[in-house]
């Protein structure tokens, strides 16, 4: 789907820009010839094609506007592809799980003014990730005060 959307953005930028570089320069043409030829090269070289002398020149403009467009079309999604890149690598987890310190704090998990809990010996009990507090190494339930019957 990247790939898909890439290409459209890519090409709708390319389409734009070479209509907007060579829509000036067409001026001295005939009004039938304008219209295919901003809409794409293939059809700009082909009515050069059939135009003699006027051809060559309309051929040479009709290229070099789709240069400047495929260029300013590099740029942008090259643009685009470098702030993906950064963002991406801000907000991935790092080889321990981590994110970065600061993306933690945008996203809320870390609450440095937030005192520890304490257990009853006033020692700070560790959060899990999902900030509960945990029982007590080995504490299975077995100091309940409902004993249940082993069943036979």
């Amino acid at each position: 789907m990247g790939g898909a959307l890439g290409i459209a953005v890519a090409g709708s930028i390319l389409a734009g820009r070479y209509s907007h570089v060579l829509a000036p320069q067409l001026a001295n043409f005939p009004a039938p010839v304008r219209g295919p030829a901003t809409d794409s090269l293939a059809k700009a070289v082909e009515v050069a094609g059939k135009l003699g002398p006027q051809g060559t020149q309309l051929a040479e403009v009709s290229k070099a506007a789709f240069l400047m467009a495929m260029h300013a079309s590099t740029i942008v999604m090259a643009a685009i592809v470098a702030v993906a890149a950064v963002l991406i690598g801000l907000w991935a987890p790092g080889r321990d799980g981590q994110q970065l310190r600061l993306v933690r704090r945008l996203r809320g998990e870390m609450r440095p003014n937030r005192p520890n809990s304490l257990n009853e010996l006033g020692s700070p009990v560790p959060e899990h990730h999902d900030r509960c507090v945990r029982s007590a190494a080995g504490d299975h339930g077995q100091d309940g005060a409902v004993d249940h019957p082993q069943v036979l």
